[in-house]
């Protein structure tokens, strides 16, 4: 133990690579899935969190009105969480468009534009 302390390392470098308790993950704890275009998710190891974390993330047009979207990939167990923005290049609408994403089931979000033109957003959902 004198080398760690004499080197200045901190307590991560005893520990070992893995994803159990006081285990520090290695870049193969994670995975990344792609459709090739806008839609991507990143699942991140679990580490006793309950679970594995993924973020999944795409491009939506929402027309005036409801449109459902399903996941593009497959949810561990629940969405969380989601963050939505309107697109770079995207027209601002100058009409106060104002929209929601709303959870809706383990794999669905109901996005809801009340503005009179459509948008495109970008969404992020964080499921568990």
């Amino acid at each position: 133990m004198y080398i760690f302390s004499k080197v200045g390392l901190g307590t991560a470098a005893k520990r070992d690579v893995g994803t159990s308790t006081s285990q520090l993950p290695d870049m193969s704890s994670f995975s990344y899935v792609s459709d090739g275009g806008s839609a991507y998710g990143i699942k991140f190891p679990s580490l006793n969190t309950g679970g594995a974390v993924m973020m999944q993330t795409a491009q939506v047009n929402l027309p005036v009105g409801i449109t459902d979207v399903t996941l593009p990939y497959a949810v561990p167990n629940a969405v969380i969480s989601v963050v939505t923005s309107i697109c770079n290049g995207a027209t601002q609408p100058s009409n106060g468009t104002v929209f929601a994403a709303i959870i809706t089931a383990a794999n669905k979000i109901r996005f809801i534009n009340w503005g009179t033109l459509g948008i495109t957003v970008q969404y992020q959902a964080w499921c568990r």
